[in-house]
């Protein structure tokens, strides 16, 4: 980990690689069940909360990074249309031939995908789009992050999501969220405020948190 001059860690590049590999080995223990437990234990609430006043348009080329079995693709497709494209990118190869079965089977021809860390990615042109959800990982890690941001175009629309660190007063529901949150990623650290090297790196960002404090819900724009 590295401290940052403002107090807060992150997470360096070659430190990022150790977690990535630890994370492929969860998901490689967790893929044929993934769906399951995160419908069951973290609820898909959420998800179509942070989508619904998400700005998709059609046509529009939207990045899904971590996107693990394709849980968001139904609500990307549906805003984006057949005109659109959707780049999946996953460094799991489990997870990634889960997607591309979802995509399969929903019959979407517009879904690529990219079996990459969120260092290594890269793509043939720029997004309109970013989604980065419930990574912890990426989020931790500003060289990820700075990196990410290079694939998307000047404007271009950020949704962030993931498990936080509920209130003090709320012992239970973070016990809760620690048991949930184990499998499936390899740190808690900055599980207090997630989302602030996002900040850093993004000039327009709104972040409110949401089910008890549990999750948050951020939604920005790049840099023009």
């Amino acid at each position: 980990m590295l401290r940052r001059r403002d107090g807060r860690t992150a997470i360096r590049s070659g430190d990022l690689g150790l977690c990535m590999d630890a994370r492929r080995d969860k998901y490689l223990a967790i893929a044929a069940r993934y769906d399951h437990k995160l419908q069951i234990r973290l609820g898909e609430r959420t998800r179509r909360q942070a989508f619904a006043d998400f700005d998709l348009r059609a046509g529009d080329t939207v990045l899904d990074i971590g996107c693990g079995t394709g849980l968001s693709f139904p609500l990307i497709e549906k805003a984006i249309g057949p005109s659109g494209k959707l780049i999946g990118i996953e460094p799991s190869p489990e997870m990634l031939a889960a997607a591309q079965q979802r995509a399969d089977a929903s019959g979407w021809k517009n879904v690529k995908f990219i079996e990459a860390s969120a260092d290594d990615a890269d793509t043939s042109e720029r997004a309109d789009a970013l989604i980065i959800f419930r990574v912890h990982e990426i989020l931790r890690s500003q060289s990820a992050l700075e990196h990410l941001l290079q694939l998307v175009k000047p404007g271009a629309r950020l949704l962030v999501v993931g498990v936080k660190w509920a209130p003090w007063w709320a012992l239970p529901v973070n016990l809760v969220i620690w048991r949930q949150t184990k499998s499936v990623t390899t740190s808690h650290e900055g599980f207090q405020r997630p989302w602030d090297i996002v900040a850093d790196l993004v000039p327009i960002l709104s972040v409110r948190s949401v089910n008890v404090g549990a999750e948050f819900i951020a939604r920005g724009t790049t840099a023009a």
